[in-house]
Protein backbone atom coordinates (compact mmCIF):
# COMPACT_ATOMS: atom_id res chain seq x y z
CA UNK A 1 0.00 0.00 0.00
CA UNK A 2 1.40 3.52 -0.79
CA UNK A 3 1.52 5.82 1.31
CA UNK A 4 -0.86 8.52 0.45
CA UNK A 5 0.35 12.07 -0.18
CA UNK A 6 0.25 15.10 2.02
CA UNK A 7 -1.26 17.81 1.00
CA UNK A 8 0.34 21.17 0.53
CA UNK A 9 -2.23 23.38 2.17
CA UNK A 10 -3.89 23.06 5.50
CA UNK A 11 -6.94 24.77 6.04
CA UNK A 12 -8.38 24.88 9.47
CA UNK A 13 -11.43 26.40 10.41
CA UNK A 14 -12.56 26.62 14.35
CA UNK A 15 -16.73 26.22 14.27
CA UNK A 16 -18.59 27.13 17.14
CA UNK A 17 -21.82 29.86 15.80
CA UNK A 18 -21.39 29.41 12.48
CA UNK A 19 -24.61 28.27 10.81
CA UNK A 20 -24.87 31.84 9.06
CA UNK A 21 -21.88 32.08 6.93
CA UNK A 22 -20.89 28.96 6.89
CA UNK A 23 -22.40 27.48 3.39
CA UNK A 24 -20.48 30.41 1.85
CA UNK A 25 -17.20 30.24 3.44
CA UNK A 26 -16.81 26.45 2.50
CA UNK A 27 -18.25 27.20 -0.81
CA UNK A 28 -15.25 29.82 -1.16
CA UNK A 29 -12.83 27.14 0.33
CA UNK A 30 -13.47 24.76 -1.95
CA UNK A 31 -13.90 27.22 -4.77
CA UNK A 32 -10.13 27.76 -4.97
CA UNK A 33 -8.01 27.75 -7.98
CA UNK A 34 -5.38 25.52 -6.09
CA UNK A 35 -6.82 22.29 -5.31
CA UNK A 36 -3.60 20.67 -3.38
CA UNK A 37 -5.16 21.04 0.20
CA UNK A 38 -7.37 19.74 2.62
CA UNK A 39 -9.96 21.44 5.03
CA UNK A 40 -10.41 20.34 8.66
CA UNK A 41 -13.78 21.57 10.44
CA UNK A 42 -13.52 21.78 14.12
CA UNK A 43 -16.72 21.78 15.22
CA UNK A 44 -16.14 22.64 19.01
CA UNK A 45 -19.61 22.01 20.66
CA UNK A 46 -21.62 24.06 18.03
CA UNK A 47 -24.91 25.19 19.88
CA UNK A 48 -26.17 26.12 16.34
CA UNK A 49 -26.29 23.98 13.37
CA UNK A 50 -22.95 24.52 12.11
CA UNK A 51 -22.05 20.89 13.39
CA UNK A 52 -24.88 19.66 10.89
CA UNK A 53 -23.08 21.62 7.88
CA UNK A 54 -19.71 20.56 8.78
CA UNK A 55 -21.22 16.99 8.54
CA UNK A 56 -22.47 17.32 5.02
CA UNK A 57 -19.93 19.32 3.66
CA UNK A 58 -17.51 16.09 4.95
CA UNK A 59 -19.70 13.45 3.09
CA UNK A 60 -19.81 15.56 -0.30
CA UNK A 61 -16.17 16.55 -0.37
CA UNK A 62 -14.96 13.47 1.43
CA UNK A 63 -11.20 13.92 -0.83
CA UNK A 64 -10.66 17.05 0.40
CA UNK A 65 -12.89 17.79 3.91
CA UNK A 66 -12.52 16.26 7.06
CA UNK A 67 -14.53 17.02 10.56
CA UNK A 68 -13.59 17.00 13.75
CA UNK A 69 -16.50 16.70 16.43
CA UNK A 70 -15.66 17.84 20.27
CA UNK A 71 -17.20 19.22 23.69
CA UNK A 72 -17.03 22.80 23.51
CA UNK A 73 -13.49 24.08 25.37
CA UNK A 74 -12.73 27.20 23.30
CA UNK A 75 -11.31 28.57 20.29
CA UNK A 76 -7.47 27.72 21.39
CA UNK A 77 -8.76 24.44 21.97
CA UNK A 78 -10.43 23.72 18.55
CA UNK A 79 -6.86 25.54 17.01
CA UNK A 80 -5.23 22.64 18.39
CA UNK A 81 -7.40 19.97 17.51
CA UNK A 82 -7.10 20.63 13.91
CA UNK A 83 -3.34 21.29 14.36
CA UNK A 84 -3.00 17.85 15.64
CA UNK A 85 -5.14 16.60 12.54
CA UNK A 86 -3.00 18.80 10.10
CA UNK A 87 -0.50 16.97 7.32
CA UNK A 88 -0.08 20.06 4.93
CA UNK A 89 3.22 22.19 4.85
CA UNK A 90 1.76 25.01 5.34
CA UNK A 91 -1.49 26.18 7.37
CA UNK A 92 -4.00 28.79 6.54
CA UNK A 93 -6.71 29.74 9.12
CA UNK A 94 -10.12 30.93 7.87
CA UNK A 95 -13.35 32.06 10.01
CA UNK A 96 -16.76 30.83 9.26
CA UNK A 97 -17.93 34.27 8.86
CA UNK A 98 -15.18 35.05 6.50
CA UNK A 99 -14.35 34.57 2.53
CA UNK A 100 -11.33 33.69 1.01
CA UNK A 101 -10.86 34.97 -2.25
CA UNK A 102 -11.02 32.66 -5.01
CA UNK A 103 -7.07 32.89 -5.90
CA UNK A 104 -5.87 32.75 -2.21
CA UNK A 105 -4.21 29.16 -2.28
CA UNK A 106 -2.70 30.15 -6.16
CA UNK A 107 -1.56 33.59 -4.55
CA UNK A 108 -0.14 31.54 -1.60
CA UNK A 109 1.65 28.91 -3.94
CA UNK A 110 3.34 31.38 -6.31
CA UNK A 111 4.93 33.43 -3.41
CA UNK A 112 5.25 30.92 -0.36
CA UNK A 113 8.73 29.12 -1.44
CA UNK A 114 11.41 29.40 0.62
CA UNK A 115 9.14 31.36 3.24
CA UNK A 116 8.75 30.17 6.55
CA UNK A 117 5.80 33.24 7.17
CA UNK A 118 3.79 35.04 4.20
CA UNK A 119 1.33 37.67 5.06
CA UNK A 120 -1.08 39.57 2.65
CA UNK A 121 -3.78 42.03 2.42
CA UNK A 122 -7.24 41.82 3.52
CA UNK A 123 -10.46 43.71 2.80
CA UNK A 124 -12.94 44.26 5.33
CA UNK A 125 -16.46 44.20 5.12
CA UNK A 126 -19.33 45.77 7.00
CA UNK A 127 -22.46 44.78 5.75
CA UNK A 128 -22.07 45.18 1.79
CA UNK A 129 -19.18 47.91 2.37
CA UNK A 130 -15.76 46.99 1.71
CA UNK A 131 -12.62 48.76 2.87
CA UNK A 132 -8.91 47.42 1.75
CA UNK A 133 -6.39 47.05 4.60
CA UNK A 134 -3.16 47.90 3.39
CA UNK A 135 -0.48 46.46 5.43
CA UNK A 136 1.99 48.08 3.27
CA UNK A 137 2.69 49.91 -0.25
CA UNK A 138 4.25 47.04 -2.80
CA UNK A 139 5.14 43.25 -2.03
CA UNK A 140 8.44 43.47 0.33
CA UNK A 141 9.94 41.29 3.05
CA UNK A 142 10.00 42.01 6.82
CA UNK A 143 12.86 41.20 8.88
CA UNK A 144 11.90 39.73 12.71
CA UNK A 145 12.52 42.96 14.37
CA UNK A 146 10.40 44.71 11.39
CA UNK A 147 7.54 42.91 11.81
CA UNK A 148 7.44 42.73 15.41
CA UNK A 149 7.36 46.44 15.78
CA UNK A 150 4.53 46.58 13.32
CA UNK A 151 2.53 43.96 15.23
CA UNK A 152 3.39 46.39 18.10
CA UNK A 153 1.77 48.75 17.12
CA UNK A 154 -1.08 47.16 16.08
CA UNK A 155 -2.08 49.38 13.03
CA UNK A 156 -2.60 48.65 10.60
CA UNK A 157 -0.82 45.49 10.87
CA UNK A 158 -2.40 43.05 13.58
CA UNK A 159 -1.99 39.91 14.83
CA UNK A 160 -4.69 37.74 13.75
CA UNK A 161 -3.60 34.64 11.78
CA UNK A 162 -6.02 34.20 9.27
CA UNK A 163 -4.06 36.56 6.81
CA UNK A 164 -0.70 34.66 7.88
CA UNK A 165 0.51 31.68 6.10
CA UNK A 166 2.87 29.89 7.89
CA UNK A 167 4.76 26.90 7.96
CA UNK A 168 2.79 24.07 10.24
CA UNK A 169 6.77 22.70 11.62
CA UNK A 170 6.22 26.22 13.32
CA UNK A 171 2.68 25.40 15.01
CA UNK A 172 4.14 21.65 16.24
CA UNK A 173 7.02 23.50 18.69
CA UNK A 174 4.30 25.04 21.10
CA UNK A 175 0.50 24.52 21.35
CA UNK A 176 -2.26 27.12 21.76
CA UNK A 177 -2.65 28.24 25.36
CA UNK A 178 -6.30 26.63 25.85
CA UNK A 179 -6.23 28.77 29.49
CA UNK A 180 -7.01 31.75 27.36
CA UNK A 181 -10.47 32.52 26.18
CA UNK A 182 -9.55 35.35 23.51
CA UNK A 183 -6.30 37.06 22.43
CA UNK A 184 -5.04 32.93 21.84
CA UNK A 185 -3.73 34.53 18.14
CA UNK A 186 -1.99 37.36 19.40
CA UNK A 187 -0.06 35.50 22.12
CA UNK A 188 1.32 32.50 19.55
CA UNK A 189 2.20 34.93 16.64
CA UNK A 190 4.79 36.70 18.57
CA UNK A 191 6.33 33.67 19.81
CA UNK A 192 6.81 32.23 16.57
CA UNK A 193 7.79 35.18 14.50
CA UNK A 194 10.78 35.28 16.55
CA UNK A 195 11.18 31.48 15.36
CA UNK A 196 11.06 32.82 11.70
CA UNK A 197 14.16 33.86 9.10
CA UNK A 198 11.95 34.31 6.11
CA UNK A 199 9.34 36.53 6.04
CA UNK A 200 7.16 38.27 2.53
CA UNK A 201 4.58 40.29 2.36
CA UNK A 202 2.22 40.31 -0.68
CA UNK A 203 0.33 43.57 -0.90
CA UNK A 204 -2.98 41.99 -1.97
CA UNK A 205 -6.19 41.45 -0.74
CA UNK A 206 -6.63 37.75 -0.33
CA UNK A 207 -9.27 37.40 2.28
CA UNK A 208 -13.22 39.27 3.32
CA UNK A 209 -12.91 39.74 6.96
CA UNK A 210 -16.30 40.08 8.10
CA UNK A 211 -16.88 42.74 11.33
CA UNK A 212 -19.82 41.53 13.12
CA UNK A 213 -20.84 43.51 15.99
CA UNK A 214 -20.75 40.28 18.00
CA UNK A 215 -17.44 39.33 17.39
CA UNK A 216 -15.54 38.25 20.63
CA UNK A 217 -12.95 41.08 20.41
CA UNK A 218 -15.80 43.54 20.26
CA UNK A 219 -17.74 42.11 23.22
CA UNK A 220 -15.91 42.51 26.66
CA UNK A 221 -17.23 39.87 28.67
CA UNK A 222 -13.79 37.58 28.41
CA UNK A 223 -15.97 34.04 29.68
CA UNK A 224 -17.58 33.58 26.43
CA UNK A 225 -15.20 31.26 24.32
CA UNK A 226 -15.70 32.88 20.60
Amino acid sequence: MTEQKRPEISIIVAVYKGEKYLNGCMDAILGQTFTDFEVILVDDGATDGSGSLCDTYAARFAQNVRVIHQPNRGVAAARNTGLKAAAGAYIVWVDPDDLPAADLLTSIKENIAGQDMLIFDYWERRDDRLTWRKLGEKTSTFTVESLLYELSRDDPMTSVLWNKVIKREHYLRRPFDESMRCMEDYDILYQIAMDCTRIAYLAKPLYQYRILDSGLVRTPNLEIAY
